[in-house]
């Protein structure tokens, strides 16, 4: 079993995949994705159930202790079996999972991204934001999924990249703002306190508008600054990362390792460097709760070994991280 109060070393696993665009799209959309290999979005779940289990299996042997699970359209939500792909788990059959991750000393965590940009598992009811109806929706099946999960500790509700640029290539754009945008989020929050877990999201939200954010984002939910560039280009992520955690907010920085080239490569971005200043800076340790590996790898044939040189680096990282920081207590 995992330890639920150690210091976390998570890695993103997707079962659904159906957020990305909106449409089948034959056409590269600028990731380094063959997507003439795997189109998106499917009615049928595409995880390759072989993959998940080398790269589980990878993580225990690294000594990873959490799986950060994005659902989508891959699990049956008993309120919303419509939600469903063809082939998508069973509850039944989930817990089956869970228990063999648990078994593994893997903490299974629960993701669902509400992002408006991220959200084609939602199917027609993300056509519905903004609405009592959309929100009921949402509050239902995080109620689902904290019952299949057991009651899970934390659960991560995405909320990354909604902007018009981040859904260029789609056929219905939706950027909410201001009031809109925060009712939809602060409702998810609740709905996922309501049902005993925390809430924890992308902290996009902090970039563009951190006077707002300091005064309305509850301290509860837990932040996943990213970035994917250099911060010597961005020193802006660097800032709000030392400002978000002035004002005492918990993090679980997102470290990624895709590469744009090779679907094999690892390319280490600003989640890396943010773990080595942590490593040489002395941060608010109990503001630290860990780390999230998040390599944009998809549990499919053709990404098995980019998520297995993932996994491995960031095992290595776990390892130069412990070695010059003091073992939480």
């Amino acid at each position: 079993m995992a330890e639920t109060n150690a210091f976390i070393w998570g890695d993103l696993l997707h079962l659904g995949m159906n957020m990305w665009c909106d449409w089948e799209n034959p056409t590269p959309l600028g990731y380094g994705w063959e997507e003439t290999v795997i189109r998106w979005p499917s009615d049928k779940v595409r995880a390759d159930m072989s993959v998940w289990r080398d790269w589980t299996d990878a993580m225990a042997c690294e000594k990873l202790n959490m799986a950060v699970i994005d659902l989508g359209e891959a699990l049956v939500y008993p309120s919303h079996p419509e939600l469903a792909a063809k082939g998508a788990l069973t509850p039944e059959r989930m817990r089956t999972e869970l228990d063999r991750l648990r078994g593994l000393g893997i903490e299974p965590i629960p993701k669902l991204n509400f992002s408006a940009g991220h959200n084609r598992w939602l199917n027609e009811y993300r056509r519905m934001m903004g609405t009592d109806e959309y929100r009921k929706v949402c509050s239902e099946v995080i109620s689902d999924v904290c019952a299949i999960f057991g009651r899970p500790r934390l659960f991560h509700i995405g909320c990354d990249e909604e902007t018009a640029g981040h859904q260029s290539r789609f056929q219905y754009v939706v950027v909410r703002q201001g009031e809109a945008w925060w009712r939809d989020f602060l409702s998810v929050v609740d709905a996922v306190e309501r049902n005993g877990a925390r809430a924890w999201c992308f902290s996009d939200v902090s970039w563009r508008h951190m006077d707002e954010f300091l005064k309305r984002m509850p301290k509860s939910v837990v932040q996943c600054p990213w970035n994917y560039c250099k911060s010597e280009r961005n020193p802006e992520y660097v800032q709000s990362v030392e400002t978000m955690l002035e004002a005492g907010y918990d993090m679980i920085p997102d470290v990624c390792t895709f590469s744009t080239q090779s679907q094999d490569a690892i390319q280490t971005s600003e989640g890396s460097l943010l773990l080595e200043r942590f490593t040489q800076k002395a941060y608010p340790r109990e503001q630290l709760l860990g780390f999230l590996l998040c390599p944009w790898a998809r549990p499919v044939p053709y990404h098995r070994t980019k998520g297995l040189k993932s996994i491995a680096y960031f095992g290595d990282m776990k390892r130069r991280f412990e070695a010059v920081q003091p073992k939480r207590q």
